[in-house]
């Protein structure tokens, strides 16, 4: 593939990832926190599917949600912990991130240390400013733009 087109080609799906095209599934019990939080979501050009109750919205997973790319989760809710919704929603949606949300503090690779048999790809510790979540979460499509873009420019030149 040619430099140029290749170039071309990253622009177009860099712009169709900040178009408000991304589709974020946020799961907090807390009305407030998910309120709040899928509201300044949808004001920094997110969709949102919001769910107070995890196992509404592992149920949405399991009956559509394919364009959402991203599941944001608290650790702590009544009926499904963010611990069991994430390893069923990977076991459906392998290539969807993960960013759990927790009072505590810590880190990636102290999370999965604890919790080995949770995939997740980010933590983030409440309370958090909508842009320390938007910058994440830009961080996770600007990877996922750039293994497509790996994956194109392989078969291409095959």
């Amino acid at each position: 593939m040619p430099h140029y087109t290749f170039c071309k080609l990253q622009e177009r799906l860099v712009k169709k990832n900040t178009e408000n095209t991304t589709t974020i599934l946020i799961v907090d019990d807390d009305l407030d926190t998910l309120t709040v939080t899928g509201r300044n979501l949808e004001h920094a050009g997110f969709k949102v599917h919001a769910f107070a109750d995890p196992l509404k919205a592992l149920h949405h997973v399991q009956n559509g949600c394919k364009y959402c790319q991203v599941l944001v989760s608290d650790v702590r809710m009544p009926a499904l912990t963010g611990f069991q919704l994430v390893r069923k929603v990977k076991d459906l949606r392998p290539e969807m991130k993960v960013i759990m949300m927790t009072m505590f503090e810590v880190n990636k690779p102290e999370f999965e240390a604890v919790f080995p048999s949770t995939p997740i790809d980010g933590v983030i510790r409440k309370p958090f400013t909508t842009s320390q979540l938007a910058e994440k979460i830009r961080g996770f499509l600007s990877t996922i733009t750039q293994e497509t873009m790996r994956r194109m420019d392989i078969h291409g030149r095959s």
